[in-house]
């Protein structure tokens, strides 16, 4: 069922770590266990706000997490990753797809299949060279059986014991999978039973999945809630995303941190809902421009004086530049769409005859990050990224400025803008500033963009420039001012 499909899908959250133990050489024990720690931390930085991972070869040195506390939970997930029974990443796929995926599949296949086997007799009855060619590019169309990328329980796993030190070769008692003890009132059992009667499943994981999301679980809604307050205002209410714990930075409003968390659980952990309550509140929508009286109450606006001024996220950056040149390819889900590695090491994505389609769905490789991404701060998966940087460089202006693709999408808005303006200048300009910034032009902006475009035509209107151009010298200088609005702080920044 679709919903079944859903569950095994989202499983694949448990492995969002890098796993070399595809290779014999990085497939030992200890390899397997430094997996099995960075999916720890991804599990109790990224849901529970906490720093277990510090409790690995000993007790933590600032929250009440002892040792035995991080075996109980890789205990916990031991029935899908035991180091004495182990998968390598390429076992750990399921065949489990939608109906509609897997026939469309196997409609592709088989109509390729048919293809070769008509230029294969062709070739018997006459041998041609680029039939040859034909087979080739065919054969590199197939694709592989779809599979999901799933986590799942294999039965009874071997005991967990608690590691002297962290080493592997000096195991100490054996410890049973439990919670976190000071998060669950004192005790760290679980309630562990199969998840049907007969089920070959040990129930370790969906036990602590529903100790997870008890209402009465103190930090899994406000870690998430405080996520979704930084991803519109900037910084969370506790600011260290993933760490809730004595050496983090504490609540700036606890208060509503709780209102919030209880709205989210009351919701039925509606993530829209969230954002769209924040998105509606009176704080998102005030003004970003502030006072001398405002920021002498409120210097480092931790009250929220005023909205906290963002850049846009390399994916929302991407996204937009495409978006309001006309260039977004909106077709949902499929594979990725692939990217294209220069030899001076610049990546791009590939396109198609739409445009591009979203950040989300280009192929991406810890080696090969998009350019555009990997300069606004794209953050790398090693094993996670909590709260992502925020740099000011040169390479980003230089980016804007210099990009080739940057000034196709320019060229692309620019057409936009005239198909929808028509050639008077002051439509286009206005046009344009209702596309890129949401508003109309000041009297005086307008005056100067006018000003600017008309200098631009005459200089692209030179005859010495007229061999290097192929579009009219108008439509050259309206992509020049439409490049310069790409360019500028108030398209990139949220105010």
């Amino acid at each position: 069922s679709d919903e079944i499909y859903d569950n095994l899908v989202a499983t694949g959250f448990l492995r969002m770590a890098p796993d070399s133990t595809v290779a014999a050489i990085t497939a030992f024990v200890p390899d397997r266990l430094d997996i099995i720690a960075d999916e720890i931390q991804v599990l109790g930085a990224g849901v529970m706000g906490l720093t277990i991972g510090c409790a690995r070869c000993h007790s933590h040195k600032f929250d009440p997490i002892p040792q035995r506390e991080y075996h109980a939970l890789a205990a916990v997930l031991k029935g899908a990753y035991d180091e004495h029974d182990w998968l390598i990443p390429n076992q750990r796929r399921l065949p489990h797809v939608s109906t509609k995926e897997r026939r469309a599949w196997e409609s592709r296949e088989a109509d390729i299949k048919t293809r070769i086997e008509a230029l294969k007799a062709s070739i018997k009855a006459k041998p041609a060279p680029e039939m040859e060619k034909q087979i080739a590019t065919l054969e590199g169309q197939r694709r592989p059986q779809p599979m999901i990328r799933a986590l799942w329980d294999r039965g009874e796993p071997f005991p967990e014991y608690l590691l002297k030190r962290g080493n592997y070769l000096t195991p100490g008692e054996v410890v049973e999978p439990g919670a976190i003890s000071v998060l669950a009132q004192g005790s760290s059992a679980l309630e562990i039973k199969p998840p049907w009667p007969g089920a070959k499943k040990t129930g370790r994981r969906l036990a602590f999945a529903k100790w997870l999301i008890d209402p009465n679980h103190p930090l899994t809604a406000r870690v998430m809630v405080n996520r979704i307050w930084k991803h519109h205002f900037e910084n969370g209410i506790v600011k260290a995303l993933g760490n809730f714990g004595r050496a983090g930075d504490p609540p700036s409003h606890p208060e509503l941190l709780d209102w919030l968390a209880r709205e989210f659980m009351g919701s039925g952990w509606s993530i829209k809902h969230m954002h769209r309550l924040m998105m509606t509140s009176s704080v998102y929508r005030q003004t970003s421009e502030t006072t001398p009286e405002r920021q002498a109450l409120d210097p480092g606006n931790e009250a929220l004086s005023w909205f906290p001024l963002k850049r846009m996220e390399a994916e929302v950056l991407a996204d937009t530049l495409l978006r309001v040149s006309g260039r977004l390819d909106e077709t949902p889900f499929g594979r990725p769409d692939g990217v294209k590695v220069r030899a001076d090491g610049l990546v791009t994505p590939v396109g198609n005859g739409k445009g591009w389609r979203r950040s989300i769905y280009v192929l991406q490789r810890r080696k090969e990050i998009p350019t555009l991404l990997e300069t606004f701060d794209l953050p790398q998966m090693n094993p996670q990224c909590l709260s992502r940087w925020n740099s000011v460089v040169a390479t980003q202006a230089l980016h804007l400025m210099n990009n080739g693709m940057i000034h196709e999408l320019s060229e692309s808005l620019a057409s936009r803008v005239v198909q929808t303006a028509g050639s008077d200048a002051k439509t286009q300009i206005r046009t344009l500033y209702r596309i890129t910034l949401s508003r109309l032009p000041t009297k005086a902006e307008e005056e100067i963009a006018h000003a600017t475009l008309q200098e631009l035509t005459a200089k692209w209107s030179e005859p010495a420039r007229q061999p290097e151009i192929s579009p009219a010298p108008a439509h050259r200088a309206l992509a020049n001012l439409c490049h310069a609005l790409l360019n500028s702080a108030e398209f990139i920044f949220i105010d």
